[in-house]
């Protein structure tokens, strides 16, 4: 399967309520960004713009994405369905708030979107034409104008082909891809992780996460209780957290030991003050004056910890030498 079509089927299982993480056993989202980061690797001229959607909507996202992004956008200066694409994925990243300084950049890219497209609704291209209100829509709070996109419509109802179809309905309802993000499903999966359990199952083992700022009194927490799916890793209960909310948002780099977190809630390692992520685990709720010890810290990646139910864990922002 090639690399696009690869993208577009994680998306159409995130429509659809569907776990990519598990489908029919396969991890489709890791399967993508290894396939994606070998490309990047292998390729100079690097022009899939498509993959960094899906991967942000898992909450999988490097700094690095950003880069490229911002690098094939300066090199699609003449190409709008590329650069509208780039829009989209930079576009995500930026509300998920794990990197910062896109704003700049998306500012940018939509001026050069709407120079080029001055009169975008005279576009004979289905495809072009639903993604420039595709990228108006995510810019905006109020829809753009579809009429121009509706004459183009066949009377079977579909706009020329499948790839057209799916590009033209989101743009129809006044959103974009993005909306993905917001999906409602029945059985209240947050995205990018859906549950694997028998439907007989009620209620699924769950781990209690928390993420700590300082020491003593002044100690900031926020705290989420995240469904546990089979053979669940930490990373998988870290996207749940941060898809139902913003303080649980995170940045990884890949290491030998795994995934490592740097920053959590928009908090960045800070070298400077010797203040570091840690993260730490308990079998109870750790209280009092010094709770570190009643923890253990983890050294390993965040994706090579396989959580018990009832497990808690704790990311904590804190002095390295406070222990």
């Amino acid at each position: 399967m090639s690399l696009s079509r690869l993208a577009l089927y994680v998306n159409a299982l995130y429509a659809t309520c569907q776990d990519p993480h598990n489908f029919h056993g396969l991890d489709l989202v890791r399967i993508l960004r290894h396939r994606t980061d070998t490309a990047l690797a292998n390729t100079a001229d690097f022009r899939l713009p498509a993959v960094f959607l899906p991967l942000c909507l898992a909450g999988d996202v490097k700094y690095e994405d950003m880069r490229r992004i911002i690098s094939m956008h300066q090199n699609h200066k003449n190409n709008t369905d590329l650069q509208t694409l780039e829009f989209l994925a930079l576009t995500c990243i930026d509300r998920m708030n794990t990197i910062s300084s896109t704003k700049h950049y998306l500012k940018s890219m939509l001026t050069d979107l709407i120079r080029l497209n001055h009169n975008f609704r005279s576009l004979n291209d289905v495809y072009t034409h639903a993604l420039v209100l595709q990228a108006l829509n995510a810019a905006s709070d109020s829809p753009a104008e579809v009429k121009s996109l509706t004459e183009k419509q066949l009377p079977d109802g579909s706009f020329g082909s499948l790839l057209g179809t799916y590009y033209a309905l989101p743009a129809l309802v006044g959103k974009s891809l993005l909306s993905l993000r917001d999906r409602k499903c029945s059985n209240d999966i947050t995205l990018g992780r859906s549950s694997s359990y028998p439907l007989s199952e009620t209620s699924p083992p769950k781990v209690h996460y928390s993420v700590w700022v300082g020491e003593g009194d002044n100690r900031d927490a926020h705290s989420v209780t995240v469904p546990l799916l089979p053979n669940g890793t930490f990373f998988d209960v870290m996207n749940g957290a941060q898809a139902r909310n913003r303080n649980f948002r995170f940045s990884y780099e890949e290491t030998k030991n795994g995934k490592h977190v740097y920053s959590l809630a928009g908090i960045p390692n800070d070298v400077q003050r010797e203040q570091y992520w840690g993260l730490y685990t308990s079998k109870r709720e750790p209280n009092g004056v010094r709770p570190h010890r009643q923890m253990k810290k983890m050294t390993v990646g965040v994706d090579r910890i396989y959580p018990a139910p009832g497990d808690h864990f704790i990311f904590w922002f804190k002095r390295s030498s406070s222990e």
